[in-house]
């Protein structure tokens, strides 16, 4: 129930951004591959993007919850992508982490700047582990500090896309135009 309040006040305090512009940030995955996270969000599916750290405890016992989600749902409605905020001097320990955890969705390396974790959309950058949720037009319409469950996580998805702030497809975008 206390899972399920604090959502819905990252829902209620994010609202005010959720017409900010998908991120365009130029980061590199941990094996060096330059990506941009525009290429994840607003897409078509929920893109959660979790923050993380390798020396979060939070993040250690929590991050199998992210595997499930994205494993169950990335061929559907939603995908994870993860961001490791432990920058170039402790990638090694990074991977290392990630290869621990078995992480089943694409993780991107930041420097452990707020600045840079800021323009992801979600306001102040507080703490490992974070979570932004953006819905499949790529909104930011949700953030959680801490803990998340898969079961929260879907409850989430679930009680947004009822909701007004969700954006339903139009008719007309689906009308055969064939003359």
């Amino acid at each position: 129930m206390i899972h399920r309040f604090l959502l819905s006040i990252s829902l209620a305090v994010l609202m005010s951004t959720a017409h900010a512009a998908v991120p365009d940030i130029a980061l590199q995955t941990l094996d060096g591959q330059p990506r941009n996270v525009n290429e994840f969000i607003g897409k078509g599916k929920w893109g959660i993007v979790v923050f993380w750290a390798h020396d979060c405890r939070v993040c250690a016992s929590e991050i199998h919850n992210m595997n499930a989600f994205h494993a169950a749902h990335k061929d559907k409605d939603a995908i994870v992508l993860g961001v490791t905020i432990d920058g170039a001097a402790l990638l090694d320990r990074a991977r290392g982490f990630a290869a621990t955890h078995k992480f089943q969705f694409i993780n991107l390396v930041t420097e452990p700047d707020a600045e840079i974790v800021e323009r992801f959309g979600g306001g102040k950058f507080v703490g490992t582990p974070t979570y932004y949720f953006y819905d499949p037009t790529g909104r930011i319409v949700g953030r959680k500090i801490g803990p998340l469950s898969g079961a929260d996580l879907e409850e989430f998805i679930e009680a947004f896309n009822k909701s007004s702030y969700a954006i339903k497809p139009s008719a007309s975008l689906w009308a055969n135009n064939s003359n």
